[in-house]
């Protein structure tokens, strides 16, 4: 049962961006399991268990991070993640190209949101046409999305022009990617149990945009 993470989950992931090599995490593999993967796994499992109770036509499933890099993306980069993270995501297949809540945890502190990581240049397109042949829509989660404070908006734009839309929704619309985001400081919450319903409730503004998205590329799947 998660209980919250602790001073030391901090401790050691500050040690993990000074000791960054396999020697030292081969001397420190019980902390990290303690201090660092136990929790994690335990938050991800309750998270995705109430999710899946209260919105059960998603199926939704999880997926927790490893933090040995993989050596073949590695690029020069040290073998460590300094950021450990889990996903939560639906229809049971990570390999499809489908939105994902996500929670990750490092040395500054702690973020979660939703991120369409996966959506490829076809499915941007297939939701600028959506978005053009249906603009309501989109200007209905906008405008819903406006009345938290919880989340913002980020992604990289392109940097031309991909149409005329309202001026309310261009911001999403001029997106080449995009993911919602929510950055803190350590903080009570996160050393505490509360996180759970937190995060299940702060991931359930978000559904509709989840939905949203995970439409157009499971469409995407099928063409």
């Amino acid at each position: 049962m998660f209980q919250g993470f602790s001073e030391r989950t901090i401790d050691f992931l500050w040690n993990v961006r000074f000791n960054n090599n396999r020697e030292w995490i081969a001397a420190h593999k019980q902390e990290y399991r303690e201090d660092l993967l136990e929790p994690l796994k335990a938050l991800a499992n309750e998270v995705q268990t109430a999710m899946a109770e209260r919105f059960p036509e998603e199926l939704f499933c999880s997926h927790v991070s490893r933090i040995y890099r993989d050596a073949r993306r590695a690029h020069g980069r040290p073998p460590l993640k300094e950021e450990l993270w889990f996903s939560i995501f639906g229809g049971g297949d990570r390999s499809v190209n489908r939105p994902e809540f996500y929670f990750a945890v490092n040395p500054e502190g702690y973020n979660f949101g939703l991120g369409i990581w996966s959506a490829t240049p076809t499915d941007m397109a297939r939701f600028r046409q959506e978005t053009m042949e249906n603009p309501q829509k989109l200007t209905t989660l906008v405008k819903n999305f406006q009345k938290q404070d919880i989340f913002s908006l980020n992604g990289t734009d392109y940097a031309k022009s991909k149409g005329e839309v309202d001026p309310l929704i261009r911001p999403w619309f001029q997106k080449r990617s995009i993911y919602f985001d929510c950055t803190r400081a350590y903080d009570a919450l996160v050393m505490s149990k509360d996180l759970v319903q937190e995060l299940v409730a702060d991931f359930t503004i978000l559904l509709p945009i989840y939905q949203h998205f995970d439409a157009i590329c499971c469409r995407g799947e099928r063409t």
